[in-house]
């Protein structure tokens, strides 16, 4: 139930900047993702960490609740459902967090620093503190800061919530490439074929893709 937040919140920010941008979903999905590490980081400098979630979170609520008036008012409700970006992010979604489900720190670094970092982050409500015992290793901490969001949103430190963040950060970087199936024949069934494709990419050069918390993935 606590993922499924995570997943209108995600996508209610998207649409949101879909319908003031005039972009399909599928080039907003991560926009929204970027949207929320960004603005949590910056509550996080303010040493506003834990209340910037909240504020997210309900902000997200309301935009909720703003889309579904929005696209009835300009009878596009059902408009939504000829957005291929729709069913690439429940796909994309579902995997990660049904992938992830069973995932623990395996790696040197991911003990030393990626996964112990998010932990003092997210026990702390800070992104920095004399209790820490790791530190941001001189990254930008903002996939750290994501990670935190969906931990937060579950109310739960697991370590298998660490790669369901890192692997929708990952898959909904080129969530943008499933646009070219928008108003195509049986787009339905061709976006599920292309999301499968677009997700399994990364094991071509990668076993382990999604069994990381590095960022070299992410980055490539």
């Amino acid at each position: 139930m606590k993922y499924l937040l995570l997943y209108l919140i995600i996508l209610s920010i998207a649409l949101f900047i879909s319908n003031i941008s005039k972009k399909t979903l599928g080039k907003t999905l991560f926009l929204s993702v970027c949207s929320i590490s960004l603005i949590l980081y910056l509550f996080g400098i303010l040493s506003l960490l834990s209340i910037g979630y909240y504020i997210i979170t309900a902000v997200g609520i309301g935009l909720f609740i703003y889309n579904l008036y929005y696209l009835y008012k300009n009878k596009s409700l059902l408009d939504i459902l000829k957005e291929p970006g729709l069913y690439f992010y429940t796909i994309a979604f579902l995997f990660s967090t049904l992938l992830a489900k069973y995932n623990t720190v395996t790696f040197w670094d991911e003990f030393s620093h990626w996964a112990l970092y998010v932990k003092n982050v997210y026990m702390n409500d800070s992104l920095w503190s004399s209790n820490f015992s790791s530190s941001p290793n001189g990254y930008p901490p903002i996939v750290s800061v994501f990670e935190y969001f969906v931990l937060k949103s579950k109310n739960l430190y697991d370590e298998s919530i660490l790669y369901t963040s890192m692997a929708l950060l990952i898959t909904l970087s080129y969530s943008s490439i499933i646009d070219i199936l928008k108003n195509k024949k049986f787009m339905i069934i061709k976006t599920c074929v292309l999301s499968a494709v677009l997700i399994l990419f990364p094991f071509s050069f990668f076993y382990q893709s999604y069994k990381t918390l590095y960022v070299d993935i992410l980055l490539a």
